[in-house]
This record gives C-alpha cells, structure tokens and sequence, in this order.
C-alpha cells in the first residue's frame, strides 16, 4: 500500500521509473539484514539512478527501515558515475589511504565509548551545483561485526538522507554496475 502511494506521488510530479529494482547485495552483519537496490528514473529530462537499502533486524520482526536517494547519470547502461562513487568508496576504505577524519571531539568519545574503529571519511564524495547544490559524503567505519559505510546525500536547504550498508555491499554496486 505505502509502496503504491510513493509511485503515484513519483508519478503526479513527473518522475517515469525505467525499470523495476535491480537487487544488488543482500547479506547480514551481525542482527541487520541489509539490502542494496538499484533502477533507473527520468526526471525533468535527466536519468537518475535510484539507490535503496532497506535494513531489518531479527527478519523484520524489530522493524524495516528503508531510504533511498537519486543520483543523476549520464547512460543508465553504463552507469559510470556510480561506479567512480563505488570505487572513492572502496579505495578509502583500502589499507594505506589517506585519512580524513572530520570528527569532533565528541564524535571521538563517542565511537571510543561504542568500540566504534574509524577507518576514513570523504566530506565530498560527489556534488552537484543544483539548485539545489547536492553532496555526498561517506564515513567507513569498523564494528565487531564487520566494516560499515554511512552514505548522506546532503541538499542545500533540506534534510540529509543517509543509510548505512556493509562495505562488501559497495563491492557488489561496483561489480554489477561494470558487468551490466
């Protein structure tokens, strides 16, 4: 029911989808389940790449949680776009990068207090100069159960939207997208 009505809104603002959700990666970290969707949409002329991930602990009997953002492309047969963001992603999270870590103080204590292991961050992954002016940013970091990265898509005078998925997940974007 929730899924029909988000269509007909997409529909009624004029955004077509070109196809269905493609599954990229499914797997479980610990008590998550995550998993990585991706299709295709045009857009006042433009295509945009769809990204969801929907995460749900215990099989969905603690709850689904599910967000999504677009991310414009040239092609959507060769998605070169989310495969340069899939590979800043991976060479971050690579042993040897270069460390951008942008925490606060608090943020220090705070993942010191959770057993919560930095690994990198990049501020600006990717952006657009809009209006609105969109960036992604991407902090990788390393729990018990395995390496995370946090994707935000940030939009000048909007929330953020963000999701988190397990960093083999953005191996599978990478592998899929160049195998398509």
């Amino acid at each position: 029911m929730l899924e029909e009505s988000l269509e007909n809104l997409k529909s009624a603002e004029g955004i077509t989808a070109l196809g269905d959700y493609v599954s990229i990666d499914e797997r479980q970290q610990g008590y998550v389940t995550y998993r990585l969707e991706v299709r295709f949409e045009q857009f006042q002329g433009a295509t945009h790449s769809r990204l969801r991930v929907t995460d749900s602990k215990n099989d969905g009997r603690a709850g689904i949680r599910q967000r999504s953002f677009t991310w414009p492309v040239a092609n959507p047969d060769d998605p070169v776009e989310l495969v340069q963001i899939a590979d800043r992603i991976l060479q971050a999270a690579a042993p040897g990068a270069e460390i951008q870590d942008d925490r606060t103080v608090f943020g220090r204590c705070f993942d010191g207090l959770f057993e919560i292991g930095f690994v990198n961050s990049i501020p600006v992954l990717a952006q657009l100069p809009g209006p609105p002016q969109q960036t992604l940013a991407v902090r990788i970091h390393r729990e018990k159960s395995g390496t995370l990265v946090t994707l935000t898509n940030r939009a000048k005078g909007g929330m953020p939207i963000w999701f988190i998925l397990p960093l083999p997940s953005i191996q599978a974007l990478r592998d899929k997208l160049t195998k398509s």
